[in-house]
């Protein structure tokens, strides 16, 4: 597009990653106000590539249940390339081994998380494979650390070259326990695997 929020500034070279991929769910306004929002809103759009992160939620109280979608706020998603539920199916036994392109949600199907990245990449013009099912088992790579991981700290501080990331997919998130984005997995040798590995394994 060619509008951008205040402060946007059309990016230069194109040592851009290939896809930016937010697995943290915006749903509410900055606690550091409006300015805090846009410019986050603003390094969307300079981005251009940026798919963020939404949750459906489920709330089941005598005689009814009730279900919503938790978007990114309308300043920060306007400019994204796409946003998508990043929830996961679990067996019994809470593991997460089985993904979904699709969610439903108030009677429609929404595309999930990943497939909203999948849709981005083939509509930048990116060779993909043949699309699994609907509801497909995840190919696991391995256990956690499979994929090449770097601090977000290392990013803002400069130490990592932009070039590092340059037609790569990168996936952001949560890798800390204290945040709870951790699920039963196969190949977990200790446990549990971050949502962010999962969708790296599922992608």
């Amino acid at each position: 597009g060619g509008g951008g929020p205040p402060g946007y500034v059309p990016p230069g070279a194109d040592d851009r990653p290939a896809q930016q991929l937010l697995d943290i769910v915006f749903a509410e306004p900055s606690s550091f106000g409006r300015e805090d929002d846009e410019a986050l809103a603003t390094a969307v759009a300079r981005a251009r590539n940026v798919v963020l992160a939404a949750t459906l939620t489920e709330v089941a109280q005598a005689g009814y249940i009730k279900r919503d979608l938790n978007p990114p706020i309308p300043d920060v998603r306007e400019y994204a390339a796409g946003f998508g539920p990043v929830n996961f199916a679990q067996d019994d036994d809470a593991a997460v081994r089985w993904a979904t392109r699709s969610a439903l949600h108030q009677g429609r199907e929404l595309p999930t998380f990943d497939q909203v990245i999948v849709d981005t990449v083939v509509r930048a013009g990116q060779q993909t494979a043949p699309l699994l099912p609907p509801r497909f088992l995840i190919n696991y790579r391995g256990g956690p650390g499979t994929f090449a991981a770097v601090p977000y700290s290392r990013v803002l501080a400069g130490e990592i070259p932009p070039e590092a990331f340059e037609g790569k997919i990168i996936l952001v998130g949560a890798t800390t326990p204290v945040l709870h984005d951790q699920f039963p997995a196969p190949f977990a040798s200790q446990g549990t695997m971050t949502g962010v590995e999962i969708h790296a394994n599922v992608l």
